[in-house]
């Protein structure tokens, strides 16, 4: 009996099922084709200029941006949440991964399990008593569920209302509005939060302060490492211009290290370095109305780049011996409206901000 080959397959359907794979690739670490799919994806998304800066690469050995790509991609996948949205939304708090508390609502309101998260207060606004609770429906079942009470008293008990620059202070209902959310997710839907704070209350459990990168760090931290003072400063950089080496100073290597990672100053050091900018204009001869009119703004607002350069400026000025009171007023001198001070023309010449200035006017400058 002759053997009769069969058709070949020309419909579409039959073509497109003879050319898929025989495995899909279910990106993971549960396998290593898994493995290193995820690992692609992560070298894209680090590359790209859209993540924040805890995921985007420093260069080509930077693996701890790349690795953290990766769990934000395995948070995705296992949560079924788009990669850049989990990216924007998950913080490192000392070392651990926070949620937002936006993004922890809107996963909950999108997860189908629940109506929209309503809010209900009780007691009387701005006491101790004033409280919140998050109200949803259960769409399965139809039953209303409730949160925990979370109250101004409570927030001052656990130490998160009285920190230093604390929300709690500014905006108390959003932030009872938030941790009321957070408390319900953890109750009723853990697998959202996936065992995960917000970054709320990370910053509420210790004190952090935000970093450049995204990061967050620990005050303690940043008091253990002794400061260098101006005199330090000026110490080194009189001696790099010299070409002589730095004088070594009694700052152990891991306090060295940790002052070279500070990303930005505290608030005390930069209130001592703008001290010092005004000491060293006084030093000169000069008031703190001069040290505004070259800095170009008021004192509060200096920043670590506007101190250190008053502080240049003062070092090439020439020594000014203000007149005395008694002396008689100069008979030229009139009111500048930048500082508010009274200077007489010879001064006008030499000021930087000279063009545009209403009162520069050389036929009535010393009437």
């Amino acid at each position: 009996m002759n053997h009769i080959p069969a058709p070949h397959a020309t419909d579409i359907a039959a073509l497109r099922q003879n050319a898929a794979p025989q495995g899909a690739v279910v990106c993971g670490f549960d396998t290593v084709a898994g493995f290193e799919a995820i690992q692609r994806m992560a070298n894209l998304l680090s590359a790209s200029g859209l993540v924040p800066d805890t995921y985007r690469s420093k260069g080509p050995n930077d693996y701890t941006s790349k690795g953290n790509c990766v769990i934000a991609l395995d948070m995705a996948l296992r949560m079924g949440a788009n990669p850049l949205m989990v990216m924007q939304n998950l913080y490192v708090v000392h070392g651990r991964p926070a949620w937002s508390a936006q993004f922890l609502i809107a996963t909950l309101n999108k997860s189908g399990k629940f109506s929209a998260l309503r809010y209900a207060f009780q007691g009387t606004e701005g006491a101790d008593d004033w409280g919140c609770r998050a109200c949803v429906t259960e769409l399965s079942t139809g039953e209303k569920l409730q949160g925990p009470l979370v109250t101004i008293g409570l927030a001052k008990k656990e130490g998160w209302y009285g920190k230093n620059g604390s929300k709690w202070q500014s905006m108390p209902e959003l932030m009872l509005q938030y941790r009321a959310a957070a408390w319900f997710v953890r109750t009723y839907a853990p697998e959202i939060a996936m065992g995960l704070r917000t970054a709320e209350e990370e910053l509420d459990t210790i004190d952090l302060t935000p970093q450049a990168d995204g990061r967050f760090a620990q005050q303690e931290e940043q008091a253990a490492a002794p400061s260098l003072t101006m005199a330090d400063i000026t110490a080194q950089a009189n001696a790099a211009a010299a070409g002589q080496p730095q004088a070594q100073t009694d700052q152990p290597a891991a306090a060295t290290q940790e002052t070279a990672r500070k990303p930005r100053m505290t608030q005390e050091e930069l209130d001592a370095l703008r001290q010092d900018a005004v000491d060293a204009y006084a030093a000169r001869g000069y008031g703190l109305d001069r040290a505004e009119w070259d800095a170009g703004r008021p004192m509060d607002s200096w920043t670590k780049t506007d101190c250190k350069r008053l502080l240049r400026l003062a070092e090439q000025m020439p020594a000014h011996t203000p007149p005395q009171p008694d002396d008689a007023p100069a008979p030229d001198a009139f009111t500048c409206p930048a500082s508010g001070t009274r200077i007489t023309a010879e001064r006008c010449p030499s000021c930087q901000q000279r063009n545009g200035c209403p009162a520069w006017d050389t036929s009535d400058a010393t009437a």
